[in-house]
């Protein structure tokens, strides 16, 4: 699992309101990761690790895809609050 992110500040919310929607799926990819690995505990230990039945490479395959998901919402909102930022700022008055 990727790290965590915080909510959106209204700042960055004011500049880039899509980061709401993102932050929302954000944390329901969060949850969903913590539920698969509380029903299925072989995937989150490696001493545990066993055959896996169809549900648990399933929902392996689920928790990869959360993981490549996780990452390009994050980079996603790094560049639209980047971009946001930059867009309204004045180069004459503030030239960094």
């Amino acid at each position: 699992m990727t790290r965590h992110n915080p909510a959106p500040l209204l700042y960055d919310l004011a500049r880039a309101p899509e980061c709401a929607a993102l932050s929302i799926l954000e944390h329901a990819l969060r949850i969903t990761s913590f539920a698969l690995l509380a029903v299925n505990p072989a995937l989150g230990d490696e001493e545990f690790r066993r055959q896996l039945d169809r549900r648990e490479l399933l929902a392996e395959l689920i928790l990869k895809q959360v993981d490549v998901l996780q990452g390009a919402l994050q980079r996603y909102r790094d560049i639209a609050v980047g971009a946001a930022r930059y867009a309204t700022t004045d180069i004459v008055s503030d030239p960094f």
